[in-house]
């Protein structure tokens, strides 16, 4: 059997190990995974690393692919149909300081986790050797053309521009697609995206944006045409000057460009964003979360805001609301007001 799209989700090639302290754990079993890469590696064209709690598995999964691809030499690439992949962390969370049965996964393998508190929880992230694996791994592959990198949650400066580094280094000149969300723990721009320079869709958090990234984007990404800024709860809410707007949309309008801004919020977010001001290109606005209530006065003022490029208001999966009809009730309601 030739699986094109390999999901790695903790289960497969693994077996049960009794543990005298767990129980029953799952052990990765190399043996099997390093009979089926020389096989049918060659086929894969996707593959993903699902959010799994079995840390050292996780490792020992992405060590092996590592391996076998340095055995290989440069000319002799063993994944050359590999386009996609796709890993997103798993967060671990503790509540009013409680103690978390996977922290003991985490002490195991060295890893001392980038913890931030917001309210009651206690949100880490990785680093460590976690992603000193997960660095080599991305080095290893090349010629990508999408990318999903989710949840790091970075604390330290000295680890941003992990992995982007090494996935611009392999895969700058052929990535058309590129989802990084909750890369940091806090406010850091990300300048390094604006170096991928065939991307026409990304997908970002937007506290990893500013005024300065959005112009290089607008600059130097000339093939850009979906901007998704995503929003969820382990994301920080960040405003942008109302003058970038006008001058990314006077940069776009001399190069015959235009942007298709997606403003996304999902998850358990309980906050709304800041709405950029005009004339940002917002052409979709999609609430993916039922954490968020949606008022009719948020939609009307949304509908105004954006009444030139406005074209999608998605609450919930729903409910999607005809644009050209919440403009006519707008306009209804504020000649109403007169």
């Amino acid at each position: 059997m030739i699986w094109y799209t390999f999901t790695f989700d903790g289960a497969i090639f693994t077996r049960k190990k009794f543990n005298l302290f767990r129980g029953y754990e799952r052990i990765l079993n190399s043996y099997r995974v390093q009979l089926y890469l020389p096989r049918k590696g060659q086929y894969m064209r996707r593959l993903i690393i699902k959010p799994i709690a079995e840390y050292h598995n996780m490792c020992d999964f992405l060590n092996i692919l590592s391996n076998f691809i340095h055995y290989h030499d440069y000319n002799d690439y063993p994944f050359p149909h590999l386009e996609e992949f796709s890993f997103t962390f798993h967060v671990l969370v503790s509540i009013d300081n409680d103690t978390n049965n996977q922290g003991a996964i985490i002490n195991a393998y060295y890893q001392h986790p980038n913890a931030f508190i917001r309210g009651k929880k206690r949100y880490y992230g990785t680093g460590g050797v976690i992603l000193q694996t997960l660095r080599r791994f991305i080095s290893s592959i090349r010629c990508l053309k999408r990318f999903y990198l989710n949840n790091l949650l970075l604390e330290s400066d000295s680890d941003i521009g992990a992995c982007l580094d090494e996935l611009l280094e392999n895969s700058s000149e052929t990535l058309e697609y590129l989802e990084i969300l909750n890369y940091s723990s806090h406010i850091i721009p990300l300048y390094i995206v604006g170096l991928f320079s065939n991307l026409n869709s990304l997908s970002i958090s937007s506290h990893s944006l500013n005024d300065d990234v959005l112009l290089l984007f607008a600059n130097h990404l000339i093939h850009l045409y979906r901007l998704n800024i995503i929003q969820d709860e382990l994301t920080i809410p960040c405003r942008y000057s109302n003058s970038v707007w006008t001058e990314i949309d006077i940069i776009l309008r001399a190069n015959k460009r235009q942007w298709f801004i997606r403003m996304v919020t999902k998850g358990k977010c309980k906050s709304e964003p800041f709405w950029p001001g005009s004339p940002a290109p917002i052409r979709a606005i999609v609430y993916d979360t039922c954490s968020t209530k949606v008022v009719q006065n948020s939609i009307y003022t949304c509908m105004e805001q954006y009444s030139e490029t406005l074209e999608t208001y998605v609450s919930d999966k729903r409910k999607i609301y005809n644009t050209a009809k919440l403009m006519r009730e707008s306009r209804q309601m504020t000649t109403n007001t007169d």
